[in-house]
Order: C-alpha cells, then structure tokens, then sequence
C-alpha cells in the first residue's frame, strides 16, 4: 500500500538518446542500434517516439504498462518486440507499419495473435483489432470478436491457405493481406464496410472474390496485381460511381458487378 503522503518520482530523462517526461518515452533518439532497451521506469510508450531504420529487437521492462497508437511506427525492420509486463495495455494501431515483425514476446510467452483494443474509424468505433498474426496455420478463423483486421496484419503471411472471417469484422486495413499468396479460399463478410489500400495485393491463389452490398470504400490499389484468370464480384453501384474507380488500378481481374 502506498501512503498518500509519500511523493511518487516518475522517471524524467532528456539526454542524446532518450526523451522520457514523467515516465513517457517520447522520443528514442538511438538510432543506429539493432537491439533497443527500454530504461526501466518507463511507465508507457508514447505515440510513435521511434524513427529507426537499424532497430530489430526491443526490449520493454516490467514498468511499462500501456503502449500508445503507433507505438511501434516508424521501424521497418524491426523483427522481435519482447514486453515483459504481461498485463500490458496495447492501443490500436501501436503495430502498424511493421511488415518484418516475426515475434511478439509478452510476459515470457510468445504470441502468434496480437489483438488491441481502442477506437477507430470516423465514427469512433469502440472494438478489438486483429492487429498482427504471426503464426504459421494453413487454416485460420479470426475470433468472433474482431471488429477490424489491421494494418499489415497477415502481411507475408505465406502459409495461410484458409481465412474464415466472422461476421462481426467491419473493416479490413491497408495492407491488410499483401503478399498472402497462399491465400486461395476467404469470404467476406455482410458488415464490412472498409478494403483499404492495398488490402489484397499480391493474393494470386484466389479465384473468385465476392464484394458485400455492405462495402462503400475500396481503397486505391486494394487488388493490386491480379490478374486476369481471377474474378471479383462488386456492387453495381461501385460502376455508376466514377471517382470509386480508383480500386482498379493495377488490376486485371475480371470484375463481375452484381
């Protein structure tokens, strides 16, 4: 128990290689490392305080308790993030962007599925985000909970030949399947309302792709490289629309509008 007259000293470091103000990493400023260490005491890590190209591994002590949106951005070629604190809080999005992620470590045990939890969209939709699958399953089912699969998350994912995706999934992100070229049977379900950028590119093991009446965006480049022997099924009104053209772009699927 904590006496109330007792002062808690947060952690405040401002120095060449951390920004740390009362125990919020905002700014890691080692930039040419591959293993990064958070001090101990770091309580939680900001919005996107990383911008490192050589970092591969990150280490989280046990007094990290919440990783921020983007927390992780900006690190292309990080590989291993090991989070001591099992109770830890991850917010939505705090792994985007990060397409050579291999291992997520928390509280010693390895995960092959990251969920979140936070808000999202335009509406400020409350729910769980699949943010990151790193297993290696040829048969997957998201859990019934999922309300949007996030960015990158099954992104050269080479294994997976099955998704079953439930109903409850709203969005699909950008990037969302890039380069699943394993990927051959998955059906979308009657909610989904997102396909972001670039969600499907490079998924030449499909053959026919049904678009839901419930979709109203797909993003630019969503089906990049298909190719003529694939079939994508579309809402009539993505036709009489111009400016929702864009999708098409780098496509040459057969589109059939239903």
């Amino acid at each position: 128990m904590i006496d109330n007259n007792d002062e808690i000293e947060l952690l405040n470091v401002d120095n060449d290689e951390w920004w740390i103000n009362d125990g919020v990493l905002e700014n890691c400023r080692i930039v040419d490392c591959e293993d990064v260490r958070i001090p101990d005491g770091v309580t939680e890590i900001g919005d996107y305080p990383f911008d490192s190209f050589d970092m591969k591994r990150i280490y989280m002590p046990k007094s990290v308790t919440k990783v921020g949106e983007l927390g992780f951005g900006f690190c292309p070629n990080l590989q291993e993030i090991h989070i001591a604190n099992r109770d830890i809080i991850l917010q939505n999005e705090c792994f985007s962007d990060l397409e050579n992620l291999k291992s997520v470590y928390i509280g010693g045990q390895k995960f092959e599925v990251i969920v979140t939890q936070g808000s999202y969209g335009t509406k400020d939709v409350q729910g769980n985000c699949l943010e990151r699958y790193l297993g290696e399953d040829e048969r997957y089912v998201v859990d019934s909970d999922i309300k949007k699969i996030g960015e990158a998350s099954f992104c050269n994912c080479f294994s997976i030949r099955e998704l079953v995706i439930p109903q409850s999934v709203e969005e699909i992100s950008d990037r969302a399947f890039l380069n699943c070229s394993a990927l051959a049977q998955v059906e979308l379900p009657d909610k989904l309302g997102i396909i972001g950028w670039r969600a499907f590119e490079g998924c030449s093991a499909i053959r026919e792709l049904r678009i839901p009446q419930s979709v109203f965006v797909i993003r630019e480049r969503a089906f990049d490289g298909w190719k003529s022997n694939q079939t994508i099924y579309v809402p009539l009104y993505f036709k009489k629309l111009r400016f929702l053209q864009k999708w098409r772009r780098n496509c040459k699927a057969t589109v059939i509008y239903y």
